[in-house]
């Protein structure tokens, strides 16, 4: 199953219109295509801003999970190198990026989350992070990198999903509108980035993505949820849990 991608450009804003199946599920190769386009979004000097916005029913239900009984010791490393790829693509895109949450963003779905600049949803979604039911770590290197601690623990414990209404008074959604103003917020939001000097709001992204780095760098918080990723692969129920997960 490709990913489907349509890049469109209004008045300095870029619009990525991107699909996977009914509800996004990302393996490695939708996660290092996704990369590829926002390669593509970065050598274009007429986008200003970028909305990522999909055409699915939901933003994203995180890493496909029907690969997770795969994992092993060998290739641990190469699957957790899409998720890599996704998120320090969108991270450390040129631009601002905008997420358009329609109805949900699942496990590397909060990742990307935290990877977007800004964030408005439509009303009723959710985030979740679901990784604790199918007895996987991976992701929660990120979960405080977004959420406050306690409500990111609550996630991370007991696989929850989070109203985006309960995230707006603690800055991590900016806007939640009605489902048919999603991607006409995201624009009117985009476009008033888009009128500022173009290199101000580069070197503005460059500046904030330095002075917020987290005091544990990136790459050992990655290899602590490898670490811990690999001593769940001898957990000899964890293959039930992924069934299980996948039979509701």
């Amino acid at each position: 199953m490709n990913i489907e991608f349509n890049l469109e450009v209004q008045e300095h804003v870029g619009i990525l219109h991107f699909q996977r199946g009914k509800v996004n599920p990302m393996d490695r190769d939708a996660k290092f295509a996704f990369g590829e386009m926002i390669d593509q979004v970065n050598e274009n000097r007429e986008i200003h801003v970028l909305i990522l916005h999909s055409t699915a029913k939901g933003f994203t239900a995180g890493s496909d999970v029907n690969g997770f009984g795969d994992f092993s010791h060998e290739n641990m490393a190469r699957y957790l190198e899409g998720d890599c790829r996704i998120m320090d693509s969108v991270k450390n895109c040129r631009v601002p990026v905008i997420m358009a949450l329609n109805r949900f963003s699942v496990g590397l779905g909060v990742g990307l989350a935290y990877a977007c600049d800004l964030i408005i949803a439509e009303e009723g979604s959710i985030l979740k992070f679901p990784e604790i039911l199918v007895g996987s770590i991976g992701g929660a290197d990120f979960l405080d990198l977004l959420l406050p601690d306690k409500m990111g623990r609550y996630m991370a414990f007991t696989g929850a999903a989070v109203p985006v209404e309960d995230l707006v008074p603690c800055g991590v959604i900016h806007k939640v509108v009605p489902k048919e103003r999603l991607l006409e917020e995201c624009v009117a939001l985009g476009k008033t980035i888009a009128a500022n000097h173009p290199r101000a709001v580069e070197l503005m992204k460059e500046i904030l993505n330095k002075v917020q780095e987290p005091t544990i760098p990136i790459g050992i918080r990655r290899k602590l949820g490898i670490f811990a990723q690999h001593e769940m692969l001898d957990q000899p129920d964890r293959l039930d849990l992924i069934k299980g997960f996948l039979e509701k």
